[in-house]
């Protein structure tokens, strides 16, 4: 089901200023508690919701998905100042298994596939070290400050999206 436009439009311009693709995943387990940390969008699809980063396979972020596959995204645009968080469903899978795990391999850069995944940059194959993270998004809360600030909050349900102004 198809986000509102009002939020694709916000999402839309998260993706065009700094830090993108650059956001942060809030993630909780009992033994460890929350964690946030930095990851790369390397595929998203707002119309269906979706949103895909990679991992290293022994990164304690698919421990604490496998307990709890809850977690939020976040996403920020620095100037004019956008927030938003979408909250989500994650699976991980290795990336030789995922349907676009090639074509995402190729995006890094050559560093990157030598330094997190100890793969050779001009080699094809993806590294049994190279998962996807996958994360189906089931509401949203845009945050925007300024002189205009504005708090909203998008939640999917069973006849489609709803929407909420919430206080700042």
């Amino acid at each position: 089901m198809k986000p509102p436009d009002a939020l694709l439009a916000d999402l839309q311009e998260a993706c065009q200023g700094k830090p993108f693709p650059w956001c942060w995943l809030a993630t909780s387990d009992p033994q460890r508690g929350a964690q946030v940390r930095t990851v790369r969008l390397l595929a998203y699809n707002w119309i269906q919701a979706t949103v895909t980063f990679a991992s290293h396979a022994q990164h304690s972020k698919h421990r604490q998905l496998a307990a709890d596959p809850r977690g939020q995204l976040c996403l920020l645009r620095e100037s004019p100042l956008l927030q938003i968080r979408l909250e989500a469903t994650w699976r991980s899978s290795p990336g030789s298994e995922h349907a676009q795990g090639a074509r995402l391999w190729q995006k890094l850069s050559p560093l990157d596939k030598i330094r997190l995944y100890q793969g050779h940059p001009q080699h094809p194959k993806v590294p049994d070290a190279f998962w996807l993270v996958e994360g189906q998004f089931r509401a949203a809360e845009v945050l925007r400050l300024g002189d205009e600030g504005s708090r909203l909050r998008y939640t999917r349900g069973q006849a489609g999206w709803d929407c909420q102004s919430l206080t700042l």
